[in-house]
């Protein structure tokens, strides 16, 4: 289920578990490139741990179309395992671009990363069967801490 999460910790992998910050039913962000049909999204703001230390910080837009409610209690660990048992949709395929951001302001204090100070980010279009685009994300990590790792081919551990 975590197949496509590409955050391990320096020394080593880290089991991934996750605290959901906030879920919210908003306008789609005007700088978002498209990501499904209606023009609100359901934005995640969470914090990602790996082995228990805070790793990242994950703001995760799905295209409102998808669902018209969610219960938070329903929302498991992995969005990709809820988006696929709750909802219906299965994430085929994404793409990452990874560079450096300023931490937000609606950061958590207990990342080791300052709001306001560049970190590792990651922005991601997921999409669906079919090839078309349903959810948009940000992800910030401490690189002193955390690294992106993308393991490609037969074999890749």
């Amino acid at each position: 289920i975590y197949a496509m999460l590409r955050l391990e910790l320096i020394d080593g992998a880290g089991l991934p578990t996750a605290e959901c910050l906030s879920i919210n039913a908003l306008p789609k962000p005007e700088s978002a490139p498209f990501f499904g049909p209606s023009s609100r999204g359901w934005r995640f703001r969470r914090l990602r741990f790996l082995d228990r230390v805070p790793a990242a910080l994950e703001e995760i837009w799905l295209d409102a179309s998808w669902v018209d409610e969610i219960v938070a209690e329903e929302v498991s660990e992995s969005l990709y395992l809820f988006y696929r048992e709750k909802l219906g949709l299965a994430i085929m395929s994404a793409e990452d671009r990874v560079s450096l951001r300023a931490v937000p302001e609606w950061a958590d204090p207990s990342v080791a990363v300052s709001t306001g100070v560049r970190a590792g980010f990651v922005e991601r279009i997921a999409r669906d069967p079919t090839g078309a685009a349903v959810e948009y994300s940000h992800t910030w990590f401490d690189p002193e801490t955390v690294r992106y790792t993308n393991r490609i081919g037969k074999g890749s551990a």
